[in-house]
C-alpha cells in the first residue's frame, strides 16, 4: 500500500524493543505507507539507512532509559538528511535534545491518538516540520502571511483552488485559461512560498489565509486529523523546511 502524499514513501522503523517495532510498523501501514526496514538502531544500520533511497524516512523509538545511555542526538545525526520522527515512550518527550536536530520533523508519544499519529507521518512525509518545541529555530524570517503577500492576484486565486483540492485541469477550466498556464503559475507559487509540492502549498496557504483544507491530493477523511495536528503545535517553524 502506498501513502496518499507520495506513492513511494517508505518508513524505516528503529527501536531497541521488538514490541515498539511491531506497533510502529502497524501504525505506518495503517497510515497508508510501507515499512522499508524494522531493526535495532545500531550505528551500522543508521549508516546504511543514510545512504538508502531518498524517499525513506525514519521513526526512532526511545524511552527514558535510552535517552540516558544511547546518545540519541548522535544516532539522529547518523541518519544524515533523512526525515526523522521520534516516538517518545513513557513521557520522555520533554527529555529529548533541545533544540531538536533539524532533521527531526515530529514527535510521537504513546498518549497520542492513533489518527493524530498517522497524520504526523502524513505531514512528515509531505515535507512539513511539526514539532512542539518553542526553542527550535525557524527556517526563514517572517511567517506564512509574508510569503502569501508575494503572490500575484492570479497566483492567490490558484492557491485558493489548490487548497480546496481542485486539480490543475479543473482550475484551468474554471478560470478559462490553459492547463500549461496553471502549471506555470503553480511552479511560481511553490518557488515564492519555498515549498515543494501541492500539499505544502495547500497547508501553507491555509495557515496564512484561513482557507479550509480540501482534498489536497489526500484521503478526505485524513485532512481533519492533519488540520488538528497543525493546530496542536502552533509553535512549529513555518514555512516548512526542505529536506
Amino acid at each position: 500500500m502506498s501513502g496518499s502524499f507520495d506513492a513511494r514513501t517508505l518508513w524505516a522503523v528503529l527501536s531497541w524493543r521488538s514490541w515498539d517495532r511491531m506497533a510502529l510498523a502497524k501504525l505506518v501501514e495503517e497510515a497508508g505507507f510501507e515499512v522499508s526496514v524494522s531493526t535495532v538502531p545500531s550505528a551500522a544500520a543508521l549508516d546504511r539507512l543514510a545512504q538508502s533511497e531518498a524517499n525513506t524516512h525514519v521513526i526512532l523509538a526511545v524511552g527514558p532509559e535510552d535517552l540516558e545511555s544511547r546518545g540519541i542526538a548522535a544516532l539522529i545525526a547518523r541518519c544524515g538528511t533523512k526525515t526523522v520522527v521520534v516516538f517518545a515512550r513513557n513521557g520522555c518527550g520533554d527529555q529529548l535534545p533541545k533544540p531538536l536536530p533539524r532533521n527531526v520533523v515530529g514527535v510521537l508519544t504513546d498518549a497520542m491518538e492513533e489518527t493524530i499519529a498517522a497524520a504526523m507521518l502524513t505531514v512528515a512525509a509531505s515535507g512539513l516540520r511539526v514539532v512542539a518545541d518553542p526553542d527550535a529555530p525557524a527556517d526563514r524570517d517572517g511567517g506564512p502571511k509574508d510569503g502569501v503577500q508575494t503572490l500575484t492576484s492570479r497566483e492567490r486565486e490558484i492557491s485558493h483552488e489548490i487548497c480546496r483540492g481542485v486539480s490543475n485541469k479543473e482550475i484551468a477550466r474554471k478560470l478559462g485559461i490553459a492547463v500549461n498556464t496553471v502549471n506555470v503559475h503553480a511552479t511560481s507559487i511553490r518557488r515564492k512560498l519555498g515549498v515543494r509540492n501541492r500539499t505544502q502549498v495547500a497547508m501553507y496557504f491555509s495557515k496564512a489565509s484561513g482557507v479550509a483544507l480540501g482534498a489536497v491530493a489526500a484521503d478526505a477523511d485524513r485532512i481533519p486529523a492533519v488540520s488538528r495536528l497543525l493546530a496542536t503545535y502552533p509553535s512549529a517553524p513555518w514555512p516548512p523546511h526542505s529536506h
